[in-house]
């Protein structure tokens, strides 16, 4: 491809590019596409070419009255890069998701439409630059990050599924530089995995990148005669219909596992079979179709409800599901609820495949006085002041900040994706007259009223204990007051000498402990009352 730019005396200059249709800008100012003529004053001015598919031109041009510059460019054709990350394994092995990884590689290389990045090169870079995976890297901001850092234009991603014989595989084709997913393939294969490398894969990466593989049974040396009950049946060997019906022999197949289906409008049968050396036999006693639902996800491992039912995890298959509309609900972690509507009307699988969005992330930044006080989000984060909370999901978010002596804060907050939210929360104090007055009514009650609940669990336990322990004298005090007086009244009442002094004894004993009761009882009131007026003093 190349442009000739004619700079003409008049002061201006005439674009033609080939292909036509190239949009020029002069001065970072779109001007039109080629051909065009441009009239300027006489100067410099800086000349860019954008076709889609072509690289970027850009260059100086003077424009001179006094003379005429022809300036020839050859233009590049752009060359996309991509790059394959390791698809994520649901129901199989980590050897196994790697072996088909690999093999997509492969394909893509195969072609020849793009440039692929080798494995160990990718490897290679993103160990250079610190970055470590943190498990499967199956979603498209993930997908991003890592294209980014190892500079591509687009990157290939998903995963692999295995429920039953069934395999689902799921691929992304990812622009970098916007983040879009410009195709999402979906494909289900009844079979081995061997099956699915060999006779699907090849097609997935041409839809994928837009070139059509026609698939076709290869020649080998295995012959398949083919029986029904009912006969009438068309047969497909590997999705691939081969034109005949049951009974049929179908000649010329490569050996191995193939996965043979036959159906008519309302009856089918499947088998994975392995095809030896000459002539090979399978039977297949048809059944009525059921209507199938396949639900999607990317990613996978979302929850799946139809009509209000917890049916499992993404991908699943529902079959027998009833004719008529359903009402069907996705939901995972990080991501927001998928709800759509479908109508099951034939025997044909229905699929659907939920593109789950992202929950947004952003962050909180929290400033203010007094510094060190205690920061809550969410009933479960603590900090304290300043501090970030990182990471948060987008939406509202509830924050509490309190101090001992201060009034607590209760705010609701919202966090906006890749938006760093700035709050500023400034602390009031608390009256120390109206902490008094509740110590005045309790001790230890104003300290609990300013958050020193260490300091006012104190003076609270000791006033209980305080009251507690008089309460025990008094009752001491009054049972020995009745036995003193008791003992008064016999003494005066008795004759004999044995009886007089053992009266006196016990009036004298009970005398004494009617003494020691009522110290320690004013003792007991003086800490009470002690403790009281501290508590009303130990205010800050």
């Amino acid at each position: 491809m190349f442009v000739i730019v004619t700079v003409f005396s008049i002061g201006g200059v005439f674009i033609e590019s080939s292909p036509e249709s190239a949009m020029v800008y002069i001065d970072e100012k779109l001007m039109g596409f080629t051909p065009l003529m441009i009239q300027k004053k006489p100067g410099s001015y800086k000349l860019k070419l954008l076709l889609e598919g072509y690289d970027k031109h850009e260059e100086n041009i003077k424009i001179d009255s006094t003379k005429i510059d022809t300036v020839n460019i050859v233009l590049k054709k752009s060359i996309i890069s991509v790059a394959v990350l390791e698809l994520e394994g649901i129901g199989i092995g980590k050897d196994e998701a790697r072996i088909v990884t690999e093999r997509l590689r492969a394909d893509i290389v195969k072609m020849g439409i793009v440039k692929v990045m080798d494995r160990s090169r990718m490897d290679a870079i993103l160990a250079e630059q610190a970055f470590q995976l943190s498990g499967a890297c199956s979603d498209v901001a993930c997908l991003v990050e890592v294209g980014r850092i190892i500079a591509v234009n687009r990157m290939v991603g998903g995963s692999i599924a295995k429920v039953g014989n069934m395999f689902t595989i799921n691929l992304m084709l990812i622009n970098v530089e916007t983040s879009e997913i410009e195709k999402n393939v979906v494909k289900d294969y009844s079979g081995t995995l061997e099956g699915l490398i060999i006779n699907e894969l090849p097609e997935i990466v041409g839809e994928l990148f837009g070139k059509k593989v026609e698939k076709k049974l290869a020649y080998g040396n295995s012959d398949l005669y083919v029986t029904s009950a009912p006969s009438g049946a068309e047969i497909f060997i590997d999705d691939i219909p081969v034109g005949k019906k049951t009974s049929a022999l179908v000649q010329n197949i490569t050996g191995g596992v193939h996965k043979i289906r036959v159906e008519t409008n309302k009856l089918y049968g499947e088998q994975s079979v392995f095809l030896e050396r000459g002539l090979n036999k399978v039977f297949f006693q048809l059944k009525e179709k059921e209507t199938q639902l396949r639900i999607y996800s990317v990613p996978l491992g979302a929850e799946v409800y139809v009509d209000n039912v917890n049916i499992g995890l993404t991908p699943i298959e529902m079959k027998g599901i009833s004719m008529g509309k359903h009402r069907i609900k996705i939901f995972k972690k990080d991501f927001y609820a998928y709800e759509t509507e479908i109508e099951i009307r034939d025997f044909k699988v229905k699929k659907l495949i939920a593109q789950l969005q992202p929950i947004g992330r952003g962050n909180i930044e929290i400033k203010g006085a007094p510094i060190g006080a205690i920061v809550e989000l969410d009933k479960g984060l603590r900090d304290t002041l300043p501090c970030t909370f990182a990471g948060l999901l987008e939406g509202v978010h509830r924050l509490k900040v309190s101090y001992p002596g201060y009034n607590s804060c209760l705010k609701q907050v919202v966090v906006k994706t890749s938006f760093n939210t700035v709050v500023e929360i400034n602390l009031k104090k608390k009256n120390k007259i109206v902490a008094g007055f509740f110590s005045l009514l309790y001790p230890g009650l104003g300290q609990k009223w300013l958050a020193y609940k260490k300091r006012g669990a104190f003076h609270s336990n000791l006033h209980i204990l305080s009251v507690g322990t008089g309460i025990g004298l008094y009752y001491l005090y009054k049972v020995n007051l009745t036995e003193y007086n008791k003992y008064k009244t016999t003494y005066s009442e008795v004759t004999d000498a044995s009886s007089i002094e053992n009266n006196y004894n016990r009036m004298v004993e009970y005398y004494n402990n009617l003494t020691r009761i009522k110290k320690a009882f004013y003792i007991n009131l003086g800490v009470l009352l002690l403790n009281w007026g501290i508590s009303l003093i130990n205010i800050k």
